[in-house]
C-alpha cells in the first residue's frame, strides 16, 4: 500500500513538474552550462566533452532519470564558440522529454582580462506521455483508454555572459519557440525559463580557492534561488555545498522543492570526475526520504593547433 501511495504522489509531482519545467535541474551545472546558456559555448580552447547522469529519489522504482551530453570548443579565427547539447529526461513513470540543439557564441575581448559573450541555440524538443504505463488495480482506472501523446517542435535559447578574473555574470532565456497544443489534455509545452546567475573566484591562499555562486531561476509562477560555494585545493580537488530555496509562489506549494547538496570531485590531466547528492529538505521528503545522485565526467581533448592564449572564465 505504501508503495502505491509513493508512486501516485510521484505521478502527481512529476506531471506537475512536466507541465511547468522543461529544463532539467542539475547541481554540477557550473562545469558545463551550454544547455542553459549558449553564451558559455567555447569557454575552452580544447574540445570539451561533458557527460552527466542524474537519478532522482535514489532507490525508488520508476524515479526520474536524466542524461546530458555537452560538447563544444572555441575557434579563434571567428572569435566564436560552437557546440551541441543533447539530453534525455525521464520525468516520471510515463513521461519523458528529449532535446537536441546546436549552440553558438560570439566573444568580445573588451580588455585583456574582460570578456563579453553573446550566445544563441537552436534545435528541437520532444515531449511525450504514455498513460498505458500506469498500472492500477482499480477497475475504473482514471487513465484507462487514454492515448499516448507526443509533440516535437523547434526550440531556441538566447544568453549573455560577462567575465572578469574574479567574477562571472550571466543571464539567459530558454525555450523561446512556441510549443503548445490546446487540444491535448496534458498540455504538452515547453515554457520559457529565465536565468540570472553570478559566480565569484577568490584566492584564499597559494593552495586554496573559493568560488561562491548564486543562481535565480524563474519558470511561470515558480521562482527558485540557489546559493552555494565550492572550495578548490591546488585547483585539482574540490568540495562544496549548495542550498536551493523553496519557491514562495510555487503553484505546487504542498511539495517544497528546497534541497541541500553536497559536491566533491577531482581533476587530473584532461579528465574531470565529480559527484553530488541532493538531500530534500521540504515536504518532498514525505514522498521519498532519498535524494538525488549525480555523476559527472568530462574530458578536454587538446586541439592540434592551439590558438593564442586568451582569458577564459
Amino acid at each position: 500500500m505504501k508503495r502505491k501511495v509513493i508512486l501516485f504522489l510521484m505521478f502527481v509531482a512529476s506531471v506537475g513538474a512536466f507541465a511547468q519545467n522543461s529544463d532539467i535541474l542539475l547541481t554540477q551545472q557550473w562545469f558545463s552550462r551550454i544547455n542553459r546558456n549558449p553564451a558559455s559555448t567555447g569557454n575552452s580552447d580544447d574540445f570539451d566533452f561533458f557527460l552527466l547522469a542524474r537519478d532522482q529519489w535514489v532507490g525508488t522504482d520508476d524515479s526520474p532519470k536524466t542524461f546530458l551530453l555537452n560538447a563544444h570548443s572555441y575557434y579563434d579565427k571567428i572569435h566564436s564558440g560552437v557546440g551541441l547539447s543533447f539530453y534525455y529526461d525521464q520525468t516520471g513513470i510515463s513521461d519523458h522529454q528529449i532535446l537536441a540543439k546546436l549552440t553558438y557564441s560570439y566573444q568580445i575581448d573588451l580588455k585583456e582580462d574582460m570578456l563579453l559573450s553573446f550566445g544563441v541555440a537552436a534545435g528541437v524538443i520532444n515531449k511525450a506521455i504514455d498513460y498505458s504505463k500506469h498500472v492500477s488495480e482499480d477497475k475504473h482506472d482514471y487513465f484507462e483508454g487514454w492515448e499516448k501523446e507526443s509533440k516535437t517542435a523547434p526550440d531556441f535559447d538566447f544568453g549573455i555572459e560577462y567575465s572578469i578574473p574574479k567574477l562571472l555574470v550571466g543571464a539567459s532565456i530558454t525555450h523561446l519557440g512556441k510549443f503548445r497544443d490546446e487540444s491535448k489534455i496534458s498540455d504538452l509545452r515547453a515554457i520559457q525559463h529565465h536565468y540570472l546567475y553570478a559566480r565569484g573566484n577568490f584566492v584564499l591562499s597559494p593552495k586554496w580557492d573559493i568560488a561562491p555562486s548564486v543562481v535565480y531561476q524563474n519558470v511561470g509562477k515558480i521562482n527558485t534561488l540557489s546559493l552555494g560555494a565550492n572550495l578548490f585545493y591546488k585547483k585539482q580537488f574540490w568540495f562544496g555545498l549548495d542550498y536551493r530555496t523553496p519557491s514562495p509562489k510555487d503553484i505546487f506549494h504542498d511539495y517544497d522543492y528546497s534541497t541541500l547538496t553536497a559536491m566533491l570531485g577531482v581533476e587530473f590531466n584532461k579528465w574531470r570526475i565529480g559527484a553530488a547528492y541532493d538531500l530534500p529538505l521540504g515536504r518532498l521528503r514525505n514522498i521519498s526520504k532519498a535524494g538525488a545522485a549525480e555523476l559527472m565526467l568530462s574530458l578536454r581533448i587538446p586541439r592540434k593547433k592551439v590558438p593564442e592564449e586568451r582569458f577564459i572564465p
